[in-house]
Order: structure tokens, then sequence, then C-alpha cells
């Protein structure tokens, strides 16, 4: 992260009264791209109880 980047990130935390930690995380919840990416030929996978296993196509609605 630049000095600028964090500049920045400081006061767009500053500017909503949440800690630093907390504002990357609205931004982390916020981001849809990562949320809807999927590594090629990877496929989505869910972690349950220590295991992972692939996500059923009836998961993914």
């Amino acid at each position: 992260m630049t000095p600028d980047h964090r500049e920045l990130a400081e006061r767009g935390a500053r500017a909503r009264g949440v800690p630093l930690a907390r504002y990357v995380e609205l931004l982390i919840e916020g981001d849809e791209i990562a949320r809807n990416f999927e590594p090629p030929g990877r496929g989505r996978r869910r972690q349950a109880f220590g295991v992972t296993r692939k996500v059923e196509q009836e998961d993914r609605a």
C-alpha cells in the first residue's frame, strides 16, 4: 500500500466514523467482482467443518 492509498483509506474511515480495519471490511463486503469471481477450472468451493467440497449447481442460486 502506498502512503497516498493509506492516507485516502484513513480519510474514508474517519469520514464514516469507523476504524481503518472496519473501513477495509466495508470495501471488501461491497466488492461484487471478488464475490462472483471463480478461478478458471476450479469452480467455487465451500469449506465446512474443515472439509472443502465443490459447490453444486443448486447451491449457486
